[in-house]
Parts: structure tokens; sequence; C-alpha cells
């Protein structure tokens, strides 16, 4: 029997060099350098990563370097990390409003907070009973992860905060929508005091946000293809709550950024800004962003054309803060 042929066979490195640059026309000069940025970035990630607007017709444009892919490579990752620190904090800021309006209101008892009785639990496009299930197995398993498996080895009780650190973000976010109003109601206002906004539409926005931003992270995490993120319908912003929330200039619309994105890689960051729970928190976001670009302003114009941010970000971000 003849062996199997694949559509993806192994390569070795200097024939994917060769492949780079007679199939795809990438410019090459030096041989050792496009081995070594191989090994360290592998192929899928920096070729298939940017290819969207780099080619045409399966052929990288005119003056298309490995040394330019390297640089968007080293961009994006360091991009990722600044969105990344904010999410995270975003994720346990939420997490801490739950628990603590969870631990007053039902008690510091898993098997009183996590009752049936305190949750809408008929919730339209989650399976609240499967997210129980979930939860209550971090609970059970013989590999309880810290700090629970202290609780639950040294204890009479995990109290929310706590089992919360180890639950994922997506049952976090299941128990927030299963939540009756007067606890809903505390938290959308803890993450989004803002005026302009009614409750119901607060709840809408945190709801996708929080989706978008959870779909988000996991991307970068995982280290998938991060540029040509979108999210789906569920974690979809509606745009005139973008527009309530957050600066006319952050959110115009004009010759150079036509569309406001409403579950792209710029929805995610005007969500960061909109939920950080601090002016000085927001201003250091920014300028952060700012500082970065600023200094990498010929790779973020190819990383834009890719990702679709606003082109002229930094006016955005100058006209919103002070850098």
């Amino acid at each position: 029997m003849a062996p199997q042929r694949y559509d993806r066979p192994f390569c070795e490195y200097q024939e994917m060099v060769n492949h780079l640059v007679h199939d795809y026309g990438l410019i090459i000069k030096d041989n050792d350098f496009a081995i070594h940025a191989l090994k360290v970035f592998t192929y899928y990630d920096l070729v298939n990563g940017y290819k969207d607007s780099l080619m045409i017709n399966e052929r990288y444009r005119r003056g298309i370097t490995i040394e330019l892919l390297c640089k968007l490579r080293i961009f994006d990752k360091d991009f990722q990390n600044i969105l990344f620190s904010r999410m995270i904090m975003i994720e346990n800021f939420f997490k801490n409003t739950l628990s603590y309006i969870i631990a007053k209101n039902f008690g510091v008892n898993h098997k009183e907070y996590l009752h049936l009785k305190n949750y809408n639990y008929a919730i339209k496009h989650i399976n609240f009973l499967n997210t129980l299930k979930e939860i209550h197995a971090v609970i059970d398993s013989p590999h309880t992860p810290m700090p629970t498996a202290h609780y639950k080895n040294n204890h009479n009780h995990i109290p929310p905060w706590i089992l919360f650190k180890n639950i994922s973000f997506s049952n976090s976010i299941n128990l927030f929508r299963a939540l009756k109003a007067r606890e809903k109601d505390y938290i959308v206002n803890e993450l989004l005091p803002s005026q302009r906004l009614d409750y119901p539409k607060k709840v809408e926005f945190l709801t996708s946000g929080l989706n978008l931003l959870r779909k988000c992270r996991n991307q970068i995490a995982h280290n998938l293809k991060f540029v040509t993120f979108q999210g789906n319908y569920l974690d979809n912003l509606k745009e005139i709550s973008i527009t309530s929330l957050l600066p006319m200039e952050l959110t115009k619309t004009n010759d150079i950024y036509k569309t406001l994105g409403t579950k792209d890689l710029y929805a995610v960051i005007l969500f960061i800004y909109a939920v950080l729970p601090d002016k000085n928190l927001k201003d250091f976001f920014l300028n952060d962003l700012f500082c970065y670009i600023s200094d990498n302003v010929e790779v973020f114009e190819e990383y834009a054309c890719i990702t679709k941010l606003p082109m002229d970000i930094l006016t955005r971000i100058k006209a919103t803060t002070t850098v």
C-alpha cells in the first residue's frame, strides 16, 4: 500500500525559506536570519498571521521583507501585552464585584450562594444548570486548585471571593447574567457608573463587552491568531451605547476611519477604556498605547491595515487625555 500523501508535509527550514522566496515573493537578503526567524516565531505565526493585508493573489506586495514580518510579530505581541494586563484587571474587578454582592445577599457558604433559588436560571443563550455543574466540579475535583483547595480542606465553607478566583471567566459571566435585578443592578452601576445609559442598556453593554473581552483574552492567552479578531453577534456592542459612554474623540468616524467597529479589536480597546474603574487607570492605558505606537509608527501603519484599528489613533488618544 502506497504511503499517504499529506498536503502539509514536514519541511526543513531551508525549504520554508525557498517557498517564501519563490512561491510567495518575500524578500530575503539574509538566509541565516530568515532561518533564525522561523525557529523563533514559527512559520504559521510569522506568515499566516499577517498575510491578509500583505499579499495580493498569494504573492507578497512589492517590498515586503522577512524583517518587516518579524517587526510585525514583535509589535503584535507587545501590543497584546498592553491589552492583556488590562483585561486581567477588568476580569478581577468584575469577579470581585460579583463575589461581593453575592456574599452580601446570599451568604458565604457555597451551598447557599450557588442555590438555584437565587438566580433566573431560564436565561437565554446559556445553560445555567451546566454552569453550576462546572462550578461545583471545581470544588469536587480531587485536584481542586488553590486557593479554593485550602478553604475546602481547612474551613467549613468556601466564600465566593475565594471560589471565583478558580472558576472560568465564562462561568462568572453566566452567573452575572442569571442574577436577579437587585444584584445585577449593583454590578452594572459599579462597573458602569455613568448616568448616560439606563439600566437595560448597561446590562446589555456590560454582558456583550465582557464576552468580547473574554474571547479576545483567550486569543492572546492561547497564542491564537489575534490580528483578525472578531466577536460574534452575542458580543456586538451597540454603537449608541459606545458613543454615549465614551469620549467623542475616541468614537468618531471620519474619512480615515469610516465605520465604528462594535465587535472587533478597536471595540475591545473602547470597552477596556469604558470599564477601567477610574480616570488614572484610563489615562495610563491610553498613555501606554500612545507611547508604544509612537515608537513604532511605521509598523503600526501595516498593523492598522490588518486589524482595522483607526489609522489616526494617536490623534484620538491625544485629544482624549494628556500624554
